[in-house]
């Protein structure tokens, strides 16, 4: 599976979290608080996930759960 995800800032993170059995997966994004200073430039990550042919979806949705963090 291969996806990509974008961001504000650099100081964002990503983290998949798990793949469901109907074909989405989970994602969390790690986010700077509003009011934080953080680098401005833009972020894509390419996420590239390795699973068995047999669970292999011909369809799949991307969720993420934003979760603030500290700098």
């Amino acid at each position: 599976m291969l996806f990509t995800l974008s961001a504000h800032s650099t100081s964002v993170g990503f983290q998949v979290d798990s793949i469901l059995e109907n074909g989405d997966i989970l994602v969390t994004q790690l986010d700077i608080r509003p009011g934080d200073v953080a680098p401005t430039e833009y972020l894509q990550v390419l996420v590239i996930l390795e699973v068995s042919r047999d669970i292999m979806p011909d369809k799949f949705n991307v969720i993420i759960e934003n979760r603030w963090h500290w700098l």
